[in-house]
């Protein structure tokens, strides 16, 4: 009988670590460059795609509610920027679910993300004209219909500004300007045409979290299963 005690105990623990190694190669990005990097890499160039992101350099992160923003480069390829939402689990490792990047027309670009708590908008630059003396970011595309969302001072070194916003706004646009509040955008504009850019994304984790459901209660009911055996039955 205490044979079997022991057993339902071995599949109890067995079944605890099966659902947490699942869980752990999900959740597998440290807080260190070297692994955000190469994270960003593999996500962005599947198939050894050519296009993507080959050489990813992180400019700078910051943590805001339960994710860590990464905003990066690309060693190789001038103008290139994208962001990273990773989101964090309960092993307090990370999960790269999207990202976005593309060519940072004046070297500033911006990105709206969510998190458990709200809306934010990112601001990032590096490298950019030291005319820019501040940016405006609008909501959307279209700045005739956009409404000013914040604006901010610059001064020549590389920054990250995170700002919570009411709304949503994915992709917000930023206009620059010098010191005397002149809007040198089209000035300043660089085409960025050989410049790789794109939308990475995965499904959200409800499959993942299933399975992991679907193995917890089936290595419960076949330890329960061994424990009980021990009892004798009532005649």
């Amino acid at each position: 009988m205490k044979k079997n005690r022991i057993i339902a105990g071995i599949v109890m623990l067995l079944t605890i670590f099966a659902a947490y190694q699942l869980y752990n190669d999900e959740y597998s990005i440290r807080d260190n460059e070297v692994e955000i990097e190469k994270a960003i890499m593999e996500f962005t160039t599947p198939f050894e795609n050519n296009r993507g992101v080959k050489n990813p350099v992180i400019i700078d992160r910051i943590r805001v509610d339960n994710k860590l923003l990464v905003f990066y480069g690309d060693r190789d390829v001038e103008g290139l920027f994208g962001f990273t939402p990773l989101h964090r689990g309960i092993n307090g490792k990370y999960q790269i679910r999207n990202t976005n990047y593309g060519g940072g027309n004046f070297y500033i670009v911006g990105y709206g993300f969510k998190t458990s708590k709200g809306n934010y908008v990112a601001v990032g630059g590096s490298g950019y004209s030291r005319r820019i003396a501040s940016y405006k970011v609008f909501s959307g595309f279209l700045i005739e219909d956009a409404v000013e969302l914040f604006n901010g001072n610059v001064d020549g070194s590389t920054f990250l500004n995170i700002y919570e916003v009411d709304n949503e706004n994915k992709f917000p646009t930023v206009k620059i300007y010098d010191a005397n509040g002149t809007d040198i955008s089209e000035e300043l504009w660089n085409d960025f045409n050989d410049v790789p850019s794109g939308g990475v994304g995965k499904a959200e984790l409800f499959m993942l979290n299933v399975f992991i459901f679907i193995i917890l209660i089936i290595g419960l009911v076949i330890s329960k299963y061994f424990w009980e055996k021990e009892i004798p039955k009532v005649e």
